[in-house]
């Protein structure tokens, strides 16, 4: 539990120096990307030099690693998982068969592009990454790794979104659909984000959300 409590008083540290420094040009716009780079990275170690036990869900994502190295076709053919991932798994096998070597892959797989998308466009950055970290975000990641890279392509695609780019959101969101099926339901945030919200349409989007949770599946 100490190494999650340091992690996020290295944040508040980080923090704390960036402020400090003048606000006036190339300085502190390097320092900004200084900073992300080194909180980005310092999630990533913690990710990558986990024990093995750490993650519900780890030791069976392990199992097929090393299952998709000794007979590819027949588990990228058969397995249930999504066909990007049992890719991804062929492909880091072919360069290392080392778990660390691949959970270290994964790992900045899924934290890179959660690192570029706050520096862009994040215009609190330490914020960002807090809430990302205090609200189980990044603990899902330690379990959840299919999901973790199609939440972190998902998350990609919203500069796409930003500049009215329909093809490239789509196949972003495509592509993030490879490692977890569920990516296809962001699709739609295309579209939401062009709706000007008034008290109407708050209140339309409230009633919706209500419904999906009062019928959801359990």
């Amino acid at each position: 539990m100490s190494i999650y409590v340091l992690n996020l008083l290295l944040i508040g540290i980080y923090s704390l120096i960036y402020n400090a420094i003048p606000n006036n040009g190339i300085i502190r716009k390097n320092s900004r990307k200084v900073f992300v780079f080194l909180i980005t990275t310092q999630l990533i170690m913690i990710l990558a030099l986990r024990h093995n036990s750490v993650g519900y869900d780890l030791r069976s994502y392990l199992n097929f690693f090393r299952a998709i190295s000794a007979d590819p076709i027949y588990h990228i053919e058969n397995h249930r998982f999504e066909m990007g991932y049992k890719i991804l798994n062929y492909i880091i096998s072919s360069i290392s068969l080392n778990e660390q070597v691949f959970i270290t892959a994964i790992s900045a797989i899924t934290l890179i592009p959660i690192g570029i998308v706050i520096y862009r466009y994040s215009k609190m950055p330490f914020l960002s990454f807090i809430i990302f970290i205090s609200f189980n975000y990044y603990a899902f990641m330690f379990s959840g790794l299919r999901q973790g890279i199609a939440y972190s392509l998902v998350l990609l695609s919203f500069g796409f979104i930003k500049e009215s780019k329909l093809i490239k959101f789509m196949i972003v969101v495509l592509l993030a659909s490879l490692f977890h099926k569920s990516a296809l339901i962001f699709l739609p945030a295309y579209f939401i984000y062009r709706i000007k919200f008034n008290k109407r349409i708050s209140l339309i989007y409230v009633l919706i959300n209500a419904i999906v949770y009062l019928f959801r599946k359990p």
